[in-house]
């Protein structure tokens, strides 16, 4: 219970920036819930060494982490985006570092920030394990998946969900199976 009280407030503490996160907290799952309380400092001190280095430029980039595995997602100057991938790679606990940049001024819009929406809900009754994580991440009516789900046919369920939601214009898909 200790564990999921620091992990709702570092994760309180994030600035979430236009995304939806569809995350399962059980307590009777300790190691699942350690690993999320793990991802959620990970996440916390990429986030703040973006955030110290440059606010304007870190709200542009979403930070994502399941199991130690990071995503940065969003846009930035190359400057930037170096910056941002080295840090995340020189973070205590991270396995593996995956970018996706946007082209400049595809920054999330209302529109997108409402489809993101859309998708999170359609998610939502697949994310049945105690395990698993799904982040929608939209710019520019394009969407991004990250997380984890509990096998191969729930994130194929998953892709066909964002590409038949209204509005997509195209998925890009970091999900994994358990």
């Amino acid at each position: 219970m200790k564990h999921l009280a620091l992990t709702l407030l570092l994760l309180i503490a994030v600035p979430a920036g236009g995304c939806v996160s569809l995350s399962g907290f059980f307590s009777e799952e300790e190691a699942g819930l350690s690993s999320q309380y793990d991802d959620a400092g990970i996440k916390t001190a990429i986030t703040s060494a973006l955030l110290t280095s440059n606010p304007t430029k870190a709200n542009d980039v979403e930070v994502r982490c399941f199991r130690g595995h990071v995503f940065l997602v969003g846009e930035a100057d190359p400057e930037f985006r170096r910056f941002a991938a080295a840090t995340a790679r020189e973070t205590t606990g991270v396995e593996t570092v995956t970018t996706h940049w946007f082209p400049a001024a595809t920054a999330a819009t209302a529109a997108d920030t409402a489809l993101q929406a859309a998708i999170a809900e359609k998610l939502k009754p697949l994310a049945t394990s105690a395990l698993s994580q799904i982040a929608v991440d939209v710019w520019g009516g394009q969407a991004v998946l990250t997380g984890i789900l509990p096998d191969a046919q729930k994130v194929s369920q998953a892709l066909a969900a964002a590409r038949s939601t209204a509005g997509v214009k195209n998925v890009t898909s970091y999900l994994a199976a358990e």
